[in-house]
């Protein structure tokens, strides 16, 4: 018996051809071949076709990605000394479009690859360029915004402006500059932002805010800043992570998912409240987004935190857990804001240091950064408590102040959040064509949508409940105009950068074309709106770079919440004027007069 047994022979051959024949031409990261191959015998037919050969850092079928571990236009990997990345005192920038370079802490040198400490002679040059980079580029912000305020049309918040200067500095800078020192000395750490940048920005918020419109309608701002928030965070949160894990856009773990939830709820209230009053808006309106957009950015700050924690100490999310965090957090913080604001104004009082401005104004300014220092030592919000310490201030100690140091204190405060803020979103506009961060198109696309829909689901949902209880309603129209104002600033940005995971940097990517998407597109649709609906325009109290005005919490002709809400808080006033401020503000002489 015969078995014929039959086999598939395989006969392949490769030459070595011009690389234009093969996909994208091999990238010319490797060589082109073109492949014979013929199974079975020798008279099956021969199939042939151009295959890329890629050299070892390169990959993919034109060799146009790169091979693991390396990075850069030219894939290549990540230093290594001490058998350690980047000797262990810096990071390797490893994004899809990372360049492979070590970024150093510190105190080392990006020549050695973060092995060897610098001496501050060898890298303040470069460190003294970056600051005058910045610099000049703020004088120049300052001088755009004040170009700005004096157009007679005004449409888009002056943060337009600061991060169009950033990013045509950013883009000169890209075109005419590779020095790799200046580059990595622009690029700050997230502490940076949180010491210096944030604190001023928030103390300011409460110290210069209307009292009197905050807490006329607290109850509706409340609804909006603290319940609307967290729902805000919570649908963008879980939204995004089922997105990008069943569409397969980014693998983001549902922790990292709530985090970029709560930084991207932060409302910016200069960048939204910006437009009001050039608009002169309703006031009613007005108040509430104020009040809201104020208030909002702590919240989101105290969300942020109380996840980041979970992160770093990489535990699961236990609803329990969340809301004993978030409940320390929120109230711990408000309380050492509200303490140390009450002990501030009984020392003004008392020690009477009216007679020496210089060292009022020196105490009134140290003392306000304790709480923040404060309650981040006890793992709170620093910057929660900073807001509710620029109210009391601003209530009760502001008044024990010399007439000189009220100036002062008011002025120099707003200036330093006006700089804070425009350097804030300069550095953005910088950090957009300088950084080498991931973009992911898909996942940018689906947050703006995300983005929308929680905004719209927070206006339309608490609306008509907040109604019930008001006398002057919340109608459709303003309830659009509320939804549309929800633009996005310095604190998302600043959270954004202090993210406690593995791999940021599509989230801090996202995060920045989010705040130009709300900034530029929600800022140039607001004007056209506020027309379209025929809003009635009223003249605001508070003015853009102005002066604000101290006065009671409550006033009895501003458009409020329910006669209930209205009692409660004519009570409150009441006791206030009776027996808190006798205690904690300086009585003038013009005031014991008019009581006499």
């Amino acid at each position: 018996m015969k078995f014929f047994i039959l086999t598939l022979a395989l006969f392949a051959s490769a030459v070595q051809v011009d690389l234009s024949h093969c996909p994208l031409s091999c990238s010319h990261n490797g060589e082109c071949h073109e492949i014979y191959e013929q199974e079975g015998n020798l008279n099956s037919t021969l199939s042939m076709w151009y295959e890329c050969q890629c050299y070892d850092s390169f990959r993919g079928q034109g060799c146009e990605e790169c091979a693991e571990n390396r990075y850069g236009s030219k894939c290549v990997s990540c230093p290594e000394s001490a058998h350690k990345v980047c000797g262990g005192h810096g990071v390797c920038e490893a994004g899809i479009k990372g360049s492979g370079k070590c970024l150093c802490e510190d105190g080392y040198t990006n020549e050695s690859n973060c092995s060897e400490e610098s001496n501050f002679m060898s890298t303040w040059p470069h460190k003294a360029q970056s600051i005058t980079l910045l610099l000049s580029s703020s004088v120049l912000c300052v001088l755009m915004v004040f170009s700005l305020i004096k157009l007679p049309f005004h449409c888009l918040p002056d943060s337009v402006g600061s991060i169009s200067l950033g990013l045509f500095i950013g883009l000169i800078y890209l075109v005419y500059f590779t020095d790799t020192n200046l580059s990595n000395g622009l690029f700050f750490d997230p502490q940076t932002f949180f010491l210096l940048i944030i604190p001023p920005i928030m103390f300011d918020a409460g110290y210069s805010s209307n009292k009197e419109k905050f807490f006329t309608n607290i109850g509706t701002i409340l609804m909006f800043a603290v319940v609307g928030t967290i729902i805000s965070a919570l649908i963008f949160g879980f939204a995004i992570y089922a997105c990008c894990n069943f569409f397969n856009l980014y693998e983001l773990s549902l922790t990292e998912s709530l985090l970029f939830g709560s930084l991207i709820s932060a409302v910016d209230p200069v960048a939204t409240i910006a437009i009001f009053e050039a608009a002169k808006v309703d006031t009613t309106l007005h108040m509430i987004v104020f009040g809201e957009s104020v208030l909002n950015d702590a919240i989101s700050i105290a969300l942020f935190k109380t996840f980041a924690q979970f992160a770093e100490n990489e535990k699961e999310l236990e609803l329990g857990n969340i809301v004993i965090q978030f409940t320390y957090l929120f109230v711990g913080s408000i309380s050492v804001g509200v303490i140390i604001g009450i002990l501030s104004a009984l020392v003004f009082k008392v020690f009477k240091l009216s007679d020496h401005p210089t060292l009022e104004t020196a105490m009134f300014f140290l003392w306000s950064y304790i709480p923040f220092v404060l309650c981040e030592a006890l793992e709170m919000s620093g910057i929660l408590g900073l807001l509710f310490l620029g109210m009391i201030m601003a209530h009760y100690t502001h008044f024990s102040l010399s007439e000189e140091s009220k100036i002062t204190t008011h002025q120099t405060f707003r200036t330093f959040a006006f700089i804070a803020e425009n350097f804030c979103f300069v550095y953005l506009g910088l950090s957009i064509p300088l950084n080498t961060r991931s973009i992911l198109w898909s996942v940018i696309s689906v947050s703006i949508l995300l983005l929308l829909s929680s905004r719209g689901v927070v206006v339309f949902l608490l609306s008509p409940i907040c109604n019930y209880f008001r006398i002057h309603k919340i109608n459709i129209k303003h309830q659009i105009l509320i939804w549309l104002s929800g633009m996005r600033g310095a604190v998302a940005f600043s959270l954004a950068l202090s993210l406690p995971t593995k791999n940021p940097d599509v989230i801090i990517s996202t995060t920045q074309y989010l705040i130009l998407f709300t900034i530029v597109i929600l800022g140039l649709m607001t004007y056209p709106v506020l027309r379209c609906l025929k809003l009635r325009v009223e003249d605001v109290v508070i003015t853009r770079h102005g002066d604000s005005i101290h006065k009671d919490l409550y006033d009895a002709n501003s458009p409020r919440d329910s006669d209930k809400a209205v009692t409660i808080l004519e009570r409150i006033e009441e006791i206030d004027k009776q027996y808190i401020q006798p205690v904690l503000r300086k009585t003038t002489v013009i005031e014991k007069l008019v009581e006499s």
